[in-house]
């Protein structure tokens, strides 16, 4: 039965009103012959009967959502989930924790885990285990529906993003994990003339867990993604994008949407500029629709106008800046002195490290030792920014002049600031002032080390020469409103 559906209205009202007594038989069921058993045959009988109920009527949005309103179904099915590989159970705790967290019960995940003896760590143990052994069992036409089930549970589960699991999820190398089961399923897709349903299924569920997961500031996610092959699964699945629901292709376009931004890092570049000489990119357009289409042209113009602008990194992609403010002299890392605390500051010399820890180091030293529950960016990474944005920066100078003569004729240059906005195709240019954009005068390289010890987007600020009276240069990626 469709339990939504108009025409059993009034059977799926009736139950849902039985729900509370349902639930009652349900736990004696359980603990009589589930969690007790004394049969093996009548406990597996008895498990798969109550899993798939749970499903079958979870499959309804109306019904799903009384169910998750009645306080213990949420319980039972975490339970019955623990003691059932079944894809029916995954299913049913995945759509429960849903719409428990959707109705404002905070206490799901807590429920949920306690439910399984306390442990959130074995719930996460487990979840990922069954769903390596999906991944193993790929060439199984049966394992794809076990597949999709576990990466939608996976996706469910991290929903909270302070929440305990996703950092345990990044430590067991979960991202790795799933984008290499993407990428199993996107050979299969690319090698065959037509997918099936269940893979097509398959494709909607990585796509709602990339959707959710991959980026929303999360650094190391993006890392382990790009690394794995992220990016040609992607593609490799094209085939397969024309039969997606409307739904599933908004949410595919905006996953190469927030990437873009990524590629002013050379972790990023280094990953997919590859791709640029070996697709066929025309024939490649003419697969996609158009939403996916649009954002992944973008992706490649930027990707192609970025790669063309940092050009061969050598040493010049590996200079910096001593950290002393007082100093600010440009050179290669290699003749400057690296904080060990920290791992992120530079200096020419000790009497500026000794000057910079008074003034300012201490702070930002204990902070950076600190892991970021997203990852730190690297140091090359941060280089990478700051060179790609110098040499926009000098290809545009005459603009950016033109642009500051117009509206801050009396203002001298050592005043301005010139904003690059590398998350727009092509970039934006603007002038402010410092006062404007930063809120005092002398206070942007204080203002830039916050902003690296915090982990923010806007990472860096730098002079163009180096010397007190050179032009400010302030990069910003966009994601953070100063």
């Amino acid at each position: 039965m469709q339990v939504d559906h108009p025409k059993y209205a009034a059977q799926s009202h009736a139950v849902r009103a039985a729900l509370p007594g349902i639930l009652k038989w349900s736990q004696y069921i359980y603990d009589t012959h589930i969690g007790s058993p004394t049969d093996s045959k009548a406990q597996r009988m008895y498990l798969h009967a109550l899993s798939k109920f749970l499903r079958a009527f979870n499959h309804g949005y109306t019904s799903a959502v009384a169910m998750a309103n009645v306080t213990g179904f949420l319980e039972l099915a975490a339970k019955l989930w623990v003691w059932d590989e079944d894809p029916a159970a995954s299913h049913a705790l995945g759509v429960l924790l849903k719409y428990s967290t959707e109705l404002g019960q905070t206490d799901a995940y807590d429920r949920m885990v306690e439910a399984t003896d306390g442990d959130g760590e074995f719930v996460f143990n487990l979840v990922l285990r069954r769903t390596k052994t999906a991944i193993k069992r790929f060439d199984s036409p049966d394992s794809h529906t076990n597949l999709g089930c576990c990466i939608l549970l996976m996706n469910d589960l991290l929903e909270p993003q302070a929440h305990a699991l996703r950092r345990a999820f990044h430590d067991a190398g979960g991202f790795k994990t799933i984008t290499r089961s993407f990428l199993a399923l996107s050979r299969t897709i690319s090698e065959s003339r037509d997918s099936t349903r269940v893979q097509i299924a398959l494709v909607s569920s990585y796509i709602t867990f990339f959707s959710n997961h991959l980026e929303h500031g999360d650094y190391l996610s993006v890392v382990h993604a790009f690394k794995t092959g992220f990016l040609r699964a992607f593609i490799d699945c094209s085939p397969a994008f024309q039969r997606l629901e409307p739904s599933a292709l908004t949410l595919a376009a905006g996953i190469v949407r927030r990437m873009t931004p990524y590629l002013v890092y050379h972790s990023f570049i280094d990953q997919v500029a590859p791709l640029l000489e070996d697709l066929d990119r025309q024939r490649l357009s003419a697969q996609l629709p158009p939403p996916i289409q649009t954002e992944l042209s973008r992706f490649w113009s930027v990707l192609s106008g970025h790669v063309n602008a940092l050009g061969d990194p050598g040493e010049e992609a590996r200079t910096c800046m001593c950290e002393n403010t007082q100093c600010r002299r440009p050179d290669t890392e290699q003749s400057f002195k690296l904080c060990t605390a920290c791992q992120a500051a530079y200096y020419c010399s000790p009497e500026c490290q000794r000057i910079d820890w008074e003034a300012h180091h201490t702070d930002f030293c204990a902070s950076m030792k600190q892991e970021s529950p997203c990852g730190r960016r690297r140091r090359r990474d941060i280089t990478s920014l700051q060179t790609l944005g110098q040499r926009i920066f000098n290809r545009n100078s005459a603009g950016l002049h033109a642009i500051a003569a117009r509206h801050f004729p009396d203002t001298p240059l050592g005043e301005l600031v010139p904003v690059l906005d590398l998350t727009c195709f092509p970039p934006r240019y603007s002038v402010q002032t410092l006062q404007s954009a930063i809120g005092h005068r002398d206070g942007y390289e204080l203002l830039a080390e916050k902003c690296r010890a915090r982990e923010a987007t806007l990472v860096s600020c730098f002079r163009r020469d180096g010397a007190s009276s050179g032009d400010a240069v302030w990069l910003t990626t966009g994601k953070e409103n100063l």
